[in-house]
């Protein structure tokens, strides 16, 4: 995998306004395992890594003890759990699934997002014939609908008013 997911949450995050929060939370999802791997006979689950307070300081340009400060109220606001290891340190993004985790169909997040509006439009044309409501446009989407589709959706508003 080499990409990570930025949720929208992000937006709405409680240490959006600090950016020293921001770039170390990003660090950490960028580093943060995808699969279970091990280094020097541990085993780091995915959602976790080894690293040191040094690494992180250089990776994002914070001094160590800013790095400290944010560590800390990740943990505090239960975002991540650290593990000492003597020469290293082992970060846990606690929700990883959540953040980063693959739906019931082993799509992620993002590429459920980028799926073809047409298949959208599908699901909601089956509920609307089951229960007889309008289907939904999601403009997040980023696709127009067809014009067969807007005259549908037409029709259907007018036999409902």
């Amino acid at each position: 995998m080499s990409f990570v997911k930025l949720d929208r949450k992000l937006l709405t995050w409680e240490w959006k306004d600090d950016p020293n929060m921001v770039a170390l939370w990003i660090e950490i999802l960028l580093q943060a395992n995808y699969n279970e791997s091990r280094w020097h006979g541990e085993v780091y689950e995915k959602g976790s890594f080894p690293t040191s307070l040094e690494k992180l300081s250089k990776a994002t340009g914070l001094t160590k003890s800013q790095v400290r400060t944010c560590l800390n109220k990740l943990k505090t606001t239960r975002e991540i759990a650290t593990e000492s290891h003597g020469s290293h340190t082992k970060i846990i993004v606690i929700k990883w699934d959540e953040y980063q985790g693959f739906d019931a169909d082993g799509r992620t997040g993002i590429a459920q997002d980028l799926a073809p509006k047409s298949q959208h439009y599908k699901k909601y044309k089956k509920a609307r014939s089951k229960e007889n409501i309008l289907p939904v446009y999601d403009p997040s989407l980023n696709e127009e609908m067809s014009k067969e589709q807007e005259e549908e959706l037409l029709e259907l508003m007018k036999g409902q008013a």
